[in-house]
C-alpha cells in the first residue's frame, strides 16, 4: 500500500490537531465501502484490549487500538513498525 503522503489524491492527509498532537482528516467525501487504509495489527476481544492497557496511568490517553464491532479490536503496538506505529498513532488521534 502506498504511504498516504505519496498519493497526490488520498482522500486523507495527516496534520496537527487540537485533539491530540497529530491526527488524519479526510480531504473529500468519502464514500461507503471506500477503502482508505488498512490498520495492521492483532485482532483480539475487548476483554483482551482491556487486559493490556489496565496498567496504563490515567492521565495516558495513547494507545493503538482500533474497534472493529463489539467482538473484535485491532491492537496495532503488538505489531508496529516505525511507519505502521506512525499512521496507526494518527489514526487513533483522529478518531477521538
Amino acid at each position: 500500500m502506498a504511504d498516504v503522503s505519496e498519493v497526490s489524491s488520498a482522500p486523507i492527509e495527516v496534520r496537527n490537531s487540537n485533539v491530540h498532537g497529530r491526527g488524519v482528516f479526510a480531504t473529500r467525501r468519502i464514500e461507503k465501502g471506500e477503502r482508505i487504509i488498512e490498520y495492521l495489527g492483532e485482532r483480539v476481544s475487548h476483554e483482551e484490549a482491556d487486559r493490556r492497557y489496565e496498567s496504563k496511568e490515567e492521565n495516558d490517553s495513547h494507545t493503538f487500538l482500533f474497534i472493529v464491532d463489539s467482538k473484535t479490536v485491532i491492537d496495532a503496538v503488538w505489531m508496529a513498525t516505525p511507519r505502521v506505529f506512525s499512521t496507526t498513532r494518527a489514526i487513533q488521534t483522529a478518531s477521538r
